[in-house]
């Protein structure tokens, strides 16, 4: 039974991680998509599309089309971390890539 626990927060850790590895921001190039890792695209990226990320390339950045939004980190929706105590509920995403104790505020 211990074996089954260790498998189940194991892979419950690498689907979280999975959606904060990346700390990209979004360039202006990679219209309709999201500067990610190519691993974390679901789908395959052809070369044009890796080139959309001049910026961050040479950190692994490709341009990934039609990328889920809800797995895409704080920076990358144009907005900020900030200490929970400095965001209103009604402005807070969540950690969406956060490190410590901040939260994703909505910038106004």
């Amino acid at each position: 039974m211990r074996i089954v626990w260790l498998i189940f927060f194991s892979v419950i850790g690498v689907v979280f991680s999975r959606q904060l590895t990346s700390n990209f921001y979004h360039e202006e190039s990679c219209r309709g998509g999201y500067c990610v890792l190519e691993s974390e695209c679901t789908h395959h990226v052809n070369n044009h599309d890796k080139n959309l990320c001049p910026g961050q390339k040479d950190r692994g950045a490709v341009c990934c089309k039609d990328f889920p939004p809800e797995k895409v980190n704080c920076y990358q929706t144009h907005n900020a971390c900030f200490p929970k105590s400095q965001c209103p509920d009604s402005l807070n995403l969540g950690r969406k890539g956060c490190t410590g104790h901040k939260t994703c505020c909505v910038l106004v």
